[in-house]
């Protein structure tokens, strides 16, 4: 079982990846149009990836 202060320090690393893939996103647009295709495909991968866990920790903390 996970303590309350071991949940919490995950959704807080957890946002902080959120925010740190925010900020490639916004220097992914100025990337050439062929790099820009595969590393939307990846960025979309991980911002599922994102949701997905958010939602768990989430639902954990409840």
């Amino acid at each position: 079982m996970l303590t309350e202060a071991t949940k919490c320090s995950m959704f807080q690393f957890i946002s902080c990846c959120s925010v740190t893939f925010f900020s490639l996103f916004s220097m992914e647009q100025e990337i050439t149009s062929e790099i820009n295709k595969g590393t939307e495909k990846f960025l979309n991968a991980f911002t599922f990836l994102i949701v997905i866990l958010n939602i768990l920790i989430k639902k954990r903390l409840q």
